[in-house]
């Protein structure tokens, strides 16, 4: 059976020889003539490096030429971006190193201005400093305190205490106490009135306290209950709760202050009724004092919501 002609690779196209021609390093050998006067098939010469005559770095190429041409396997060599990149880095460096130095220049003539502008002022603060203080303190001092301090003294304290010693037993200072049965008013810190009258003191009043009560706090060896009873009437619009109307201490010449803690009287607070404009009630404070500063020293009375008022003084003897 008869074969069509073909090229094996690596093979150049038959000649024009109607018998054909096999290569003489065929990789089959010589095949001798076909009986049908076509050369046999055969391989052309192979490479040194593979056996069908194409290298191990090469592929085989078709051209128009007629001949066969060779192309790197690997393709073309790949373009190096070192030196654009290197480039550009000395660009910037240099753009930096002239905003540097730019700044640098800036920043040096700008502080060698400043010492004048600096001493301009701590000379003119210098200057006004010693002018200002010398002229205004002693003209200032001088002159103010010694002319009002010797005119207002002397002309309100004689003037004053005379005028209210005679308009009464007392004018409730500390000085000048409210005698003990004196009545005298105080404002009640909300719009109203209270007539106030302290009467005699019971200095020795623990048993009777305790009887009026056995949850009464029981007294020491060097203590005692001393009832203070008192009497006060209402003037105003509303009405008025005793129990919420006075504050009142006991302070004794020793410097003790000592109060009402709630003790249960025979005529306690508790037991009044509501004040009405006119209405009176009695009541008692029980008061713990150490026996050896009882009859002596002061009672302060004031009102319970009358916050920015000040404490009436009454005697205690």
């Amino acid at each position: 059976m008869s074969q069509p002609p073909q090229n094996g690779w690596g093979q150049q196209p038959p000649s024009g020889d109607p018998y054909g021609q096999s290569s003489a390093n065929g990789g089959y050998g010589a095949q001798g003539q076909s009986p049908h006067g076509f050369g046999a098939p055969g391989t052309g010469p192979s490479s040194a490096n593979g056996d069908y005559g194409q290298g191990g770095a090469f592929a085989p190429s078709f051209g128009d030429g007629g001949g066969q041409g060779f192309t790197p396997q690997g393709g073309a060599p790949k373009k190096s971006y070192k030196v654009p990149i290197l480039i550009c880095a000395g660009c910037a460096l240099l753009a930096l190193l002239l905003i540097v130095v730019g700044g640098g220049i800036f920043l040096f003539a700008r502080s060698g201005g400043e010492p004048t502008g600096g001493g301009e002022t701590t000379t003119t603060e210098g200057g006004e400093d010693p002018t200002d203080e010398p002229t205004d303190e002693p003209t200032d001092e001088p002159s103010d305190e010694p002319s009002d301090e010797p005119t207002d003294e002397p002309s309100d304290e004689p003037t004053d205490e005379p005028s209210e010693e005679p308009a009464g037993d007392g004018s409730g200072t500390e000085d000048d106490p409210y005698a003990l049965g004196q009545e005298f008013t105080i404002d009640d810190g909300e719009g109203g009135t209270l007539d106030v009258t302290i009467g005699e003191i019971d200095w020795d009043a623990t048993e009777v306290v305790m009887d009026a009560s056995s949850g009464n706090t029981e007294v020491s060896e060097n203590q005692t209950y001393i009832l203070v009873p008192v009497t006060v009437t209402y003037h105003g619009e509303d009405t008025a709760e005793p129990i919420l109307l006075l504050t009142l201490d006991y302070r004794s010449e020793a410097g003790g202050t000592y109060t009402d803690e709630g003790a249960l009287t025979p005529q306690s607070v508790i037991y009044t009724d509501t004040l009405y404009d006119g209405d009176s009630a009695t009541w008692d404070y029980g008061i713990i004092v150490p026996s050896a500063e009882i009859e002596s020293g002061h009672f302060t009375v004031g009102a319970l919501f009358d916050f920015g008022g000040e404490e009436s003084w009454v005697s205690a003897t």
